[in-house]
């Protein structure tokens, strides 16, 4: 599925206006991002991987998607230690949390790899 996603992201038509990119696909789907959103996607060192990825992380793509695998999994982790220690668990708010912004795009593009679809802590 990599090599076709690759092709369907490559071959789609953007505009760029300020800090949004609009994207549409062949098959007519239509995307609205954020730029450096787009800019991860299209990585040509990170096309052929799958982002909101700790292993894409891993392998130093610091994203916005891939840095909220990250924020996602350490919450996942301290909510589980509380639980493991009886605590409760309570997140904090946080000022620069992209998660409902970045949700349709990482749903899009697991769908898009051919991903099972599961997003968030």
């Amino acid at each position: 599925m990599s090599a076709e996603y690759v092709q369907m992201l490559m071959e789609a038509e953007t505009v760029i206006e300020g800090d949004v990119v609009a994207v549409r696909f062949s098959d007519n789907t239509r995307l609205h991002m954020a730029l450096d959103v787009f800019q991860e996607l299209t990585d040509p060192e990170y096309l052929n991987r799958q982002h909101y990825s700790r292993a894409t992380y891993a392998k130093n793509c610091h994203g916005p998607l891939c840095r909220l695998a990250e924020t996602h999994r350490g919450r996942k982790r301290n909510a589980e230690r509380a639980q493991d220690e009886g605590r409760e668990y309570r997140e904090g708010h946080r000022a620069n949390d992209r998660s409902e912004e970045l949700a349709p795009i990482i749903a899009w593009h697991l769908h898009a790899r051919g991903r099972k679809i599961r997003v968030g802590s």
